[in-house]
């Protein structure tokens, strides 16, 4: 049931309460008269309770607390200017019954359930709503929006690691039921009631750890389709986190965490004062996670070899000097000393390349929330609210690998060309061979991606109360997401064709012009100064030192803005 007052004030704004004995429903409409809050209970929650009389200069939620006291029944702020009365579990309930001895039974009346409302922040009636409130997060020691939510069995794709992912994908967009997953998102992500600026390269999706965690006063699920009150893109349900209202004082908050070569640090600081009529807030927010690389003696399970746990082979014949396969023939050469071919079979596959990128790499995120809030006479309540957060994520890479067609005669010929033992020289297994190539080893470590995401929002809340049945609101917000993800220092696939067989085609074919377009570059004659040995280790490589340069001279970016405008009048 919603208990809905025309004019709605500041929570904690005192008011002249006289309220008689009374039915506990009653009771809360009358409060909800008298201080203009939109208070929300269930019928079922009140049945049968009768509270005493109360009288005095009180908040409309101090009211509330009073009438509830022995009920077995609390009371929370819902949002702006709202209240929620619910059940405490655990708790009995003591209060008299409300209907007297000699009073007469009522009869019953029809049962009628709210499946949609648009009623200012009150969610559906009969909605399976959960809360995380701030005593979990606090037990929990969560420290972003994907831990609070892990106790929510219908939150689903929280328990990864998003920094392998680009800035703004579904790992920091949580998802109910895992509707729409990867590819889009059906989950509504809201924080104190309204939407956030989206995010991401390939998805737009909302991050809701933008807000420091020592801000969230708790988090409400409704797991259940809402798109006909809040839109398309919440059939799945809506996520809503509200933020504290006022605090008064100073909190501190730090979190270490360590592991074999993994550690995580966060903390958080919240300061706050309020006066008669108005208060101010500010939170900060900082956490960091290290890397974590592919150490297969810390790790073995995450050697890409899972044949001894029952697995397949996850290898490949990408090699570190590379692995030979002589022109007409079906076999392979592990390396260009190898005595004997082998099948090209996954079974084989001897190399790993995995090791030198990272199961995921560092995530480093700094945020801030600023909110104020001032009463202006009897009748004007002025709000706003900041938020900027800035997320970074660096994951080294791998730096690539390669394969292709390489010549030891005729114009495109390579001159670091060897032929594996008993390969004969003359021959179509002599004169042409596809070579595959981890470049790693020759390198260096230093690829990597860089993704960041700075975002911000701002709002403005006016609020003018004309008389006890009218008032006139306003709401503006503007904020940005800008999205960005760099990839540094990989193999430039195209410099290696070139420096292998004198063209940009893996196949070495002179006419084949590059994809899209007529051109067909090359670089012939290959020499020592321009040509790339894959066939000697790095002790002796005879690749030259512009030609190293060269391979790693690769970087590709891409940015995505994405703003947010609204005004409500």
């Amino acid at each position: 049931m919603l208990v809905s007052a025309p004019a709605g004030a500041e929570t904690e704004r005192q008011f002249d309460i006289a309220l008689p004995a009374a039915v506990l429903s009653d009771a809360l409409k009358q409060i909800a008269q008298q201080t203009g809050e939109d208070i929300l209970f269930t019928a079922d929650s009140v049945a049968g309770l009768h509270t005493p009389p109360l009288r005095g200069r009180m908040s409309a939620r101090t009211a509330v607390r009073r009438l509830l006291s022995g009920s077995g029944l609390e009371v929370l702020p819902g949002g702006s200017d709202s209240l929620v009365v619910r059940k405490t579990p655990g708790l009995a309930i003591s209060m008299p019954p409300a209907t007297e001895p000699n009073e007469p039974i009522a009869k019953p009346v029809e049962s009628v359930t709210i499946t949609g409302t648009s009623f200012r922040g009150v969610p559906p009636v009969g909605g399976s709503l959960t809360s995380v409130d701030r005593a979990v997060i606090e037990k929990t020691g969560a420290i972003n929006s994907q831990q609070m939510l892990k106790t929510v069995p219908a939150i689903t794709g929280m328990g990864m690691s998003g920094v392998t992912q680009n800035a703004g994908n579904s790992y920091y967009a949580p998802t109910i039921h895992s509707l729409g997953a990867s590819s889009s998102n059906s989950t509504l992500v809201l924080i104190d009631g309204h939407r956030i600026p989206l995010g991401g390269i390939s998805l737009t999706l909302p991050d809701a750890s933008v807000v420091p965690a020592v801000a969230v006063e708790r988090v409400e699920v409704l797991a259940e389709g809402a798109s006909s009150v809040y839109g398309s893109d919440a059939v799945a349900g809506v996520i809503n986190f509200i933020t504290r209202e006022r605090y008064d004082g100073i909190t501190a908050t730090a979190q270490v965490g360590t592991g074999h070569d993994f550690g995580t640090l966060h903390g958080g600081l919240l300061a706050g004062t309020s006066w008669r009529g108005g208060s101010v807030m500010a939170a900060l927010g900082y956490s960091h996670s290290g890397s974590l690389r592919y150490d297969y003696g810390i790790r073995p399970y995450l050697a890409p070899d899972k044949r001894a746990y029952g697995g397949t082979n996850f290898q490949s014949f990408n090699c570190s000097p590379a692995a030979i396969q002589p022109g007409g023939t079906s076999t392979i050469f592990t390396s260009p000393t190898a005595a004997t071919p082998i099948a090209n079979t996954t079974a084989n596959s001897p190399c790993d390349s995995q090791q030198y990128g990272s199961v995921y790499g560092s995530e480093t995120r700094y945020n801030t929330m600023f909110r104020a809030k001032q009463d202006i006479g009897d009748k004007i309540t002025i709000s706003g609210d900041f938020i900027y957060s800035s997320r970074q994520t660096l994951t080294p890479q791998s730096r690539g690998t390669i394969q292709a067609t390489v010549f030891r005669t005729g114009t495109q010929a390579n001159p670091f060309y060897v032929n594996p033992p008993g390969v004969v020289p003359g021959t179509t297994a002599g004169d042409t061979q596809t070579i595959r190539w981890d470049a790693d080893e020759l390198l260096r470590p230093g690829a990597y991606i860089n993704n960041s995401a700075p975002v911000w929002y701002g709002t403005l809340n006016a609020e003018y109360r004309i008389n006890d049945n009218w008032r006139a609101t306003a709401f503006l917000m503007e904020g940005q997401d800008r999205t960005t993800s760099v990839t540094a220092g990989v193999l430039c696939q195209s410099c290696a064709t070139l420096a292998l067989n004198g063209t940009t085609n893996t196949a070495g074919s002179l006419i084949t012009p590059v994809a899209g377009t007529t051109l067909t570059p090359n670089q012939l004659p290959l020499i020592a100064a321009n040509a790339l040995d894959v066939w000697n280790p790095v002790t002796t490589n005879r690749t030259s030192a512009a030609v190293l340069r060269t391979l790693t001279d690769s970087r590709s970016s891409i940015s995505q803005v994405s703003n947010l405008q609204q005004l409500r009048v």
